[in-house]
């Protein structure tokens, strides 16, 4: 059960498995510096960002306002109170990792090996990954 507080104080009660559409974040802090990996950690429509799409922290200024050059190259600017769903992207997990994404290096942790799962794992690595079976 997830039970959510509202503005005016009232307490509503869920039932996740009976609701649909529903998305749930949990707030915290970070500090963001220039040169920062990120990641989006839900879509971010106006500026036609994908969910789980990474970037790097280009400039960032005291009012919170962010420029962020995206993997695939492009540039967006916006202030962090406009999408606030941003969390580090130095780690990130084959699962969640944006789709085509490319990386210089990355490892692997797998409990068995099947040629599908490893093909997935290895499709955006292209320089050097590191399996570690368990």
């Amino acid at each position: 059960m997830l039970t959510v507080e509202r503005a005016n104080g009232q307490h509503l009660t869920y039932d996740p498995r009976r609701l649909h559409g529903v998305t749930v974040y949990r707030d915290a802090e970070r500090e963001f510096s220039a040169r920062d990996r990120v990641q989006f950690t839900a879509p971010y429509r106006e500026e036609r960002i994908a969910n789980r799409q990474l970037g790097t922290v280009e400039q960032i200024d005291a009012g919170g306002n962010l420029q962020i050059r995206l993997d695939s190259g492009r540039d967006v600017e916006f202030h962090a109170g406009e999408h606030p769903h941003l969390d580090y992207g130095y780690a990130v997990t084959s699962h969640s990792s944006y789709p085509g994404a490319h990386v210089p290096r990355g490892s692997d942790v797998q409990t068995e090996r099947t040629p599908f799962r490893c093909y997935i794992v290895t499709v955006g690595h292209i320089f050097c990954l590191t399996w570690i079976v368990t």
